[in-house]
């Protein structure tokens, strides 16, 4: 049984492949953008991924992003909180530092956990020494 689901999975990752896949959200120079995809003879389903990680899919249910689940392993997908730092001028003071928060999904059995300490938005400040 075990190879069949192989096989199966493994159809349906290339059938998702040909799909056109839309973006879902993201702004800024988020580091995990979403997209998603729902194949014409799927009723009820849809499925995500991260654009720059698409081998990794994720499997929904119903619509909404709170019970996704891994295709491949079938895992419940955790969430963590990315933080973009937003440097809007050269000089931040202390205290007006503005930040961009994401959240991402990832599968703890297939993917290693995302770094909460994201990419930088915007130049960055100069220290004059």
């Amino acid at each position: 049984m075990g190879m069949q689901e192989s096989f199966s999975n493994k159809d349906l990752l290339q059938e998702l492949a040909r799909l056109e896949w839309k973006e879902v959200y993201g702004h800024y120079a988020d580091d995990h953008r979403l997209e998603r995809t729902r194949p014409s003879k799927s009723r009820g389903q849809f499925y995500v991924r991260k654009k720059k990680k698409p081998e990794h899919v994720y499997i929904t249910e119903e619509e909404s992003f709170d019970h996704l689940k891994c295709v491949t392993c079938k895992t419940t997908i955790e969430r963590v909180e990315v933080v973009h730092k937003i440097h809007t001028s050269l000089f931040n003071l202390p205290g007006t530092e503005k930040n961009s928060y994401e959240n991402v999904p990832y599968c703890p059995a297939c993917e290693r956990r995302p770094d909460p300490e994201g990419t930088p938005i915007g130049k960055p400040a100069r220290v004059v020494t």
